[in-house]
């Protein structure tokens, strides 16, 4: 079953699904950059949430959000509060709160016809509803939700939301191509391509505010190309990659490196927890026991800190398998 729906996945931009909200909104509109109402504000309140939820500040993004929703400015104007409740979403999603998730997305819909794009935040939705459900293993409901992102992504010109899809989409193929070591290696590199179009689509935000994504995408792109971005156990690549993995190597340091240059004071603790994982198993490949270790502590101390629950049993897991090595 794994497979077929990996093979559905693959041909997923091909399906055409109608969307549970219709839209009110041409394509024209949207493609010749008519923007929405307070979409600066917006961004603000929407950036400043996810600040927050990478930083492990659940809490505080909790207060954030509750405020910023109950502001005489959003709370009537449903173009101002779905982005709200969708980035409330992905912090639910990060502290593995599926009742509080799937609650916010009900809300979300609810609200969506009242907005003007509906098409844009349809695809917004679905995406994060995959999400969600990948993140439980709900894979067929996965499928269907980032089909229906794609489809109603096909009048949104933002590039941000585009990433995300490729994005989600990637993430999505790889815990399947986690389930199943027999997948052909055409599979890891279709993965290879989405994370690549995601990046692509990142690197046209006309706003600049992807900085966050592109670190993140980088930053799990090298974790792919060493087969290591869902279970700490793939301390050995599969072998249908095993041929390809000095040239793996070397690209995935690249992308490792661009963000410590690059990024690596404006980013979020819980990037950089994934960027030292992803350092640790780079060491690893490369036969340096002490450094890889030291890496995969410095993961641990973060995601502690932070109380990242799941990425504290990723990096036990990663260390303790190391440590056993």
């Amino acid at each position: 079953m794994d497979t077929d729906l990996t093979i559905d996945l693959i041909s997923a931009k091909c399906i055409r699904v109608e969307s549970p909200i219709s839209t009110r909104v041409s394509q024209h509109q949207i493609v010749s950059g008519t923007i929405l109402k307070h979409e600066q504000k917006i961004r603000k309140i929407v950036s400043q949430i996810e600040i927050l939820a990478e930083d492990g500040k659940f809490n505080e993004m909790d207060k954030f959000g509750k405020f910023a929703l109950a502001a005489d400015s959003v709370k009537d104007d449903a173009n101002m509060k779905v982005p709200i409740l969708l980035e409330l979403v992905v912090g639910a999603y990060m502290q593995s709160k599926q009742i509080l998730g799937d609650n916010l997305l009900e809300e979300t819909e609810k609200l969506i016809p009242k907005t003007d794009f509906p098409s844009k935040h349809t695809s917004h939705m679905m995406f994060m509803r995959s999400a969600l459900a990948r993140k439980w293993k709900s894979y067929g409901e996965a499928h269907n939700a980032i089909t229906q992102a794609i489809q109603a992504s096909e009048v949104v010109a933002e590039s941000r939301d585009k990433g995300q899809i490729f994005y989600n989409q990637a993430a999505l193929f790889s815990q399947m191509y986690c389930m199943n070591r027999g997948m052909q290696y055409s599979v890891f590199q279709h993965i290879s391509d989405l994370l690549k179009r995601s990046l692509d689509s990142y690197s046209h935000d006309p706003h600049g505010t992807c900085l966050t994504q592109r670190a993140r995408t980088m930053t799990r792109f090298a974790m792919h190309l060493m087969d290591c971005w869902n279970s700490a156990e793939m301390t050995q690549p599969r072998d249908c990659i095993k041929s390809y993995m000095a040239d793996h190597l070397k690209e995935a340091k690249y992308y490792l490196d661009y963000v410590e240059e690059k990024f690596w004071d404006e980013i979020p603790q819980r990037i950089k927890c994934y960027h030292h994982l992803a350092k640790s198993d780079y060491y690893y490949r490369l036969e340096s026991k002490q450094r890889s270790l030291d890496f995969a502590l410095d993961a641990l101390n973060i995601a502690t800190e932070c109380n990242f629950t799941h990425e504290i049993q990723y990096a036990n897991s990663n260390l303790y398998l190391k440590i056993l090595r």
